[in-house]
């Protein structure tokens, strides 16, 4: 049996790659900085390769790093949470989950049935809402989140799934007077524009980013329509109405009823990701431990 690294080095390599600081790691730990610096640097040596990149004043993940900081993450979650259920500490209360109006739509309700079987004292409160709550001050338990999400400030984050895009249209339109075969084709289609765009990395959700991926420099014959929310794209879509980009996570359910399939078999990988977070002083409590347990477990499915 393969010998596993030693836990007390891998809990520092957690704690300094999300806090981004052996001091604020060897705080939160009740150790030195020197003493996080020599776990981790003894699972480097391990591991064989580097796990952080060490500049002055600045601490940065390597490849290697960011690759292991989801697993050790999800492992010690997922103990504490063992470790919680034994405990004294109630299996119950209010669990109240902040979350983007879409994800609630597109992916979290779907599934939300199966936590409440498993936890049937627990009582989830979603606050489907596209603004920043705070943690820390008990807006919320936990919220789900989207973009490029990293730990510190008090927040524990861990990541939950990342996402594709790829062009997606009702059946109705496959085969109809105007046939999709090719991404030419979309040039006589109306296209569907996601006009609900916060993140500066959003030009992967743009018509124009696509077309210049497939080389196209022709302009659509029809004019498209423009919606503030993605739930009335994936709504207006699977009606026929025209051509959408479609996220991954947020139209599964739509090509699971076969409403919308997808086109010409491109995708383009976001670069972001969703993430699910708490408040780091909180994360061990039973109700927020086993509901980020439980959401990882289906993150790991989809």
């Amino acid at each position: 049996m393969r010998r596993l690294p030693s836990l007390h080095a891998l809990r520092a390599f957690e704690a300094a790659a999300r806090n981004m600081s052996f001091t604020r790691a060897a705080a939160e730990l009740h150790v030195t900085p020197g003493a996080i610096s020599q776990q981790v640097r003894g699972l480097e040596e391990e591991l064989g390769q580097p796990l952080f990149i060490r500049a002055p004043r600045k601490l940065r993940l390597t490849d290697a790093g960011r690759r292991l900081l989801p697993t050790v993450s999800d492992a010690f979650t997922r103990l504490a949470a063992g470790a919680n259920s034994l405990s004294d500490q109630p299996m119950r209360g209010r669990l109240v989950v902040s979350v983007l109006p879409s994800f609630a739509h597109g992916w979290l309700v779907h599934r939300l049935g199966g936590f409440a079987d498993r936890y049937p004292e627990i009582e989830v409160v979603v606050q489907a809402e596209p603004r920043k709550i705070d943690l820390t001050t008990g807006e919320a338990d936990v919220a789900i989140r989207y973009g490029r999400y990293a730990a510190g400030n008090g927040l524990h984050v861990a990541h939950l799934m990342d996402e594709t895009v790829f062009p997606v249209a009702s059946p109705m339109l496959l085969n109809g007077t105007k046939p999709l075969r090719t991404p030419e084709d979309l040039l006589s289609h109306r296209l569907l524009h996601d006009s609900d765009l916060r993140l500066p990395d959003d030009a992967w959700l743009t018509w124009a980013t696509w077309f210049g991926h497939w080389g196209l420099t022709g302009e659509p014959s029809i004019a498209g329509m423009g919606f503030s929310d993605t739930r009335l794209v994936n709504r207006a879509a699977s009606a026929g109405q025209g051509i959408a980009l479609g996220r991954s996570v947020l139209v599964k359910i739509y090509m699971e009823q076969g409403t919308l399939v997808r086109l010409f078999g491109d995708e383009m990988n976001a670069g972001v990701a969703y993430y699910i977070a708490c408040s780091e002083a909180r994360r061990h409590e039973t109700k927020i431990a086993v509901f980020s347990q439980w959401l990882q477990e289906m993150a790991e499915e989809f």
